[in-house]
């Protein structure tokens, strides 16, 4: 253990505590006490693929520096759900099953929200909700604490990821290291000290209610940018997928048609309301492996965004009951058993 060779360097809080991290499977960096978040070192990519030695940890945190946790598979998995509209944080949460959420680590920042977790399931830093804004909004009505006017603003991010290539500020970093000079500190959940996995079918369920939040992200861009047909082929085609309950089947077994009961098919992925005579209402997408379909019409039953199939089943054929919409599955379920 790194810890046990504390005695051959200096011995700084900083040290210290970095020092566990990296105990804890984490590669951490040097962060600038600038207000920037920037690394302190001139290149920190090969940390991506290894741990620093005890030595490096030595000569950064001699002197006061911020701790960036890298996220990615070299840290475990560990991959972050940052909320940079942080009133967003207990209504994303509110729709995930209570013993997931019971096993995130939720760490409070200057500004918003990290929610982190560790799965053998992780990819890039992804924009999963986007925001629309008038010409001028305030930081205050973003959820943060102050009521700064921000002009022009078209576009923003409402939640987004941290995973491969990204780190977070570690908690216990020195104050300086955002321009707030407010702390990072946690909130609920376990400690990153004591983070375990959780499976890829509950990643799913995280990222899928996070993008119900989207307000003006182009998934079909974003998707076809990414080359998602390969990502389609690698999750449906070799990857095992638990279906062992209606909500996990219903994702991969389901049928739009049955979703959009009513609605009409202009076209393999195109959608169009009922009471609407032209134009698309809906559209599918795959995104990191996760059919979604993305509501654009103001005129039904549920906000626009993106939903997974037993999600906007839910909402739309069952008035949110997700109780009554699982014994709508399960019929459907052992009819496939019996056929």
């Amino acid at each position: 253990m790194i810890t046990e060779l504390v005695n051959q360097v200096t011995e700084t809080p900083l040290f210290l505590l970095a020092c566990r991290y990296v105990d804890a499977g984490y590669s951490v960096v040097p962060l600038r006490l600038d207000g920037t978040k920037s690394p302190a070192i001139s290149s920190w990519k090969e940390y991506q693929t290894r741990l620093p030695t005890i030595n490096e940890l030595g000569t950064w945190f001699e002197i006061p520096r911020g701790i960036g946790i890298l996220t990615g598979s070299i840290s475990g998995g560990l991959e972050a759900i940052d909320y940079d509209m942080a009133v967003l944080k207990d209504p994303h949460l509110s729709l995930l099953p209570s013993d997931l959420v019971a096993r995130l680590a939720v760490y409070q920042t200057p500004s918003g929200w990290h929610v982190m977790y560790r799965c053998d399931e992780v990819c890039g830093n992804r924009k999963l909700a986007m925001w629309e804004a008038p010409a001028s909004v305030s930081q205050k009505d973003k959820g943060y604490r102050d009521g700064t006017e921000l002009q022009s603003i078209g576009k923003g991010v409402r939640i987004e990821t941290r995973g491969e290539g990204g780190y977070v500020v570690g908690a216990g970093s020195p104050l300086h290291v955002h321009p707030s000079k407010r702390p990072y500190r946690h909130h609920s959940g376990p400690t990153l000290f004591e983070l375990g996995k959780i499976t890829p079918e509950e990643r799913k369920l995280i990222w899928q209610a996070a993008m119900s939040f989207d307000c003006g992200i182009d998934h079909e861009a974003e998707a076809r940018k990414r080359g998602l047909a390969k990502a389609r082929r690698l999750h449906y085609g070799t990857q095992k997928t638990d279906t062992s309950t209606p909500w996990d089947w219903y994702d991969r077994f389901g049928s739009w048609d049955d979703v959009l009961t009513g609605w009409v098919r202009v076209s393999e992925s195109k959608f169009r309301r009922p009471g609407k005579t032209h134009g698309i209402s809906a559209s599918l997408v795959e995104v990191d492996g996760v059919e979604l379909c993305t509501i654009f019409s103001t005129s039904v039953d549920v906000p626009s965004g993106s939903y997974g199939k037993f999600n906007l089943l839910a909402k739309l054929r069952f008035n949110g009951d997700r109780r009554e919409a699982c014994k709508h599955v399960r019929q459907l379920m052992a009819g496939r058993a019996v056929a």
